[in-house]
């Protein structure tokens, strides 16, 4: 990861954000232009093929009209409440 600089203040502060590079943004912005179901709820039937791991999150998103990053949290958000369920 390569750090850059975003924005200098006006006491000369250097303000440094470090950007991943693993293609994560990539899939995000590929997803963006079929995404028609953004900020609507899940139904059921979306829950079970986002967390359906034959397909990648990208294939997902757009098979649901979601972004990529929807899917991923989705599949986060299940993963974390089975575990917590289990313990």
């Amino acid at each position: 990861m390569m750090p850059r600089i975003v924005a200098r203040t006006s006491a000369g502060t250097v303000l440094i954000k470090v950007f991943r590079d693993d293609g994560t943004q990539v899939r995000q912005r590929l997803s963006l232009p079929t995404a028609t179901s953004s900020g609507e709820p899940w139904s059921r039937d979306d829950t079970e093929l986002a967390l359906d791991r034959s397909l990648s999150n990208l294939e997902a998103a757009r098979a649901l009209g979601r972004t990529a990053y929807a899917v991923r949290s989705k599949r986060r958000d299940v993963a974390r409440a089975e575990r917590k369920e289990n313990r």
